[in-house]
């Protein structure tokens, strides 16, 4: 009998992991009240004792386990289509002059976390290119970006600098993740943004479905829904064809926004030339929630958490304490005012603080967790990832050679 050395989670196996892991952050969160008020995602809080067992299942078994995570992305293009979908011409064109504002913002935002790392570096006493790696190369980058930008600094020379990327964005993703939804909390309390107080009476006045008018619902609703889904998937086809066309010009955009821009087209499209079509948004919202959930747990099971017993990783560490404090006094005292100072801003706010330390999918995962607890925000959702994706990267290629030649000098 051979022995079994690796074993591959994919497809349905995925699926079931990432749900389990979503209700283990569930009853984490209904066990210890206390953690509720913080709205921290449940798949963040669930991910990081499952990744643990995982590691624990390799460290005593010997088996390494890989995860497919091509089922993961059409989770991701799904999430998006629906909040293009969930928007409209008007609302996007009122958020244009916005849009320009925190680009300014995120321009200062990833000079000084930058600036940042690398004073921190030098008060640790690291090298300072530590400063940089957990900087925005790995906080506002992600994983993905300390992937390519470890290779160019190893082949300049920079030993270990993908291994300590690594680090810095496995710590970033989970402290995005833990302190994005306090701090836009304590901002919708603070500022008086909007009457939680109300809300929470109205949901406790709320009569639940019994079985029989559920089924009720359910069967008169399933053409609209299958509908609903069949427009959505339709979307994505062809926002991914666009997407291919757009790559075969030498045009780099994110594979999601396409998809997210083809679902806006489509749905107001249907609202201006067919009155008899209309769809559902709290659907739509509950799709897009359920797709936004499990991508991000995928995503979470999927971290290699060994990375974190790097030796450097006291050094990593630190400079992120920096960043952290940072990163919540720039977004309560400079984003927030820059986004508007009302409910969206403070929503966005848990986005941006979750997308600049954790990446994009740990910002979304925030302003979900935030708009569950309230209302929805669908300027925060079609905001942050033209933000945290598109001008981030864009900025941070042509900020991060400046600051590699400054310390190269040096």
């Amino acid at each position: 009998m051979n022995n079994i050395s690796t074993i591959e989670i994919n497809g349905i196996y995925l699926v079931f992991w990432s749900i389990f892991t979503f209700f283990v952050g569930y009853f984490i969160l209904k066990k210890f009240h206390s953690l509720q008020k913080y709205n921290i995602p449940e798949g963040i809080i669930g991910g990081l004792p499952v990744c643990f067992c995982f590691f624990l299942f390799k460290k005593f078994t010997g088996i390494s386990i890989q995860f497919d995570l091509q089922l993961r992305d059409f989770f991701l293009l799904f999430f998006f289509c629906t909040v293009g979908m969930l928007a409209n011409a008007k609302e996007l064109l009122k958020g244009g002059w916005k849009l320009i504002k925190l680009v300014g913002v995120m321009l200062i935002f990833l000079f000084l976390q930058n600036t940042i790392g690398i004073l921190a570096a030098k008060f640790s006493g690291t090298a300072l290119i530590n400063g940089m790696i957990a900087g925005s190369i790995t906080l506002a980058g992600g994983h993905g970006t300390a992937i390519s930008w470890g290779k160019y600094l190893e082949s300049l020379g920079y030993a270990g600098a993908m291994e300590l990327g690594l680090v810095s964005a496995t710590i970033g993703l989970i402290t995005g993740g833990l302190f994005g939804g306090p701090t836009a909390i304590s901002l919708i309390k603070k500022k008086k943004l909007i009457n939680s107080e109300k809300l929470l009476s109205i949901k406790q006045n709320d009569k639940p479905d019994t079985p029989q008018t559920v089924f009720v619902k359910i069967v008169s609703s399933t053409h609209l829904f299958l509908r609903m889904l069949l427009f959505i998937l339709f979307s994505i086809i062809v926002g991914n064809q666009g997407y291919q066309l757009l790559k075969h010009f030498g045009i780099v955009v994110p594979e999601y926004l396409p998809p997210m821009f083809t679902g806006m087209i489509f749905i107001n499209f249907i609202d201006i030339f067919s009155k008899n079509i209309k769809l559902n948004n709290q659907k739509l919202e509950l799709l897009s929630n359920i797709s936004l959930q499990i991508f991000i747990t995928m995503s979470m099971i999927a971290i290699d958490i060994e990375c974190l017993f790097n030796r450097k990783i006291l050094d990593i560490a630190i400079i992120i304490m920096f960043q952290v404090i940072f990163i919540i006094l720039f977004a309560k005292y400079i984003f927030f005012r820059f986004a508007g100072k009302n409910y969206d801003a403070a929503v966005l706010t848990a986005g941006f603080i979750g997308a600049g330390l954790g990446a994009v999918p740990v910002g979304l995962a925030n302003i979900s967790s935030v708009t569950r607890r309230y209302v929805p925000s669908v300027e925060a959702l079609l905001l942050l990832p033209l933000l945290g994706s598109v001008f981030t990267d864009l900025i941070n290629a042509v900020l991060l050679k400046g600051f590699l030649a400054f310390i190269s000098s040096l």
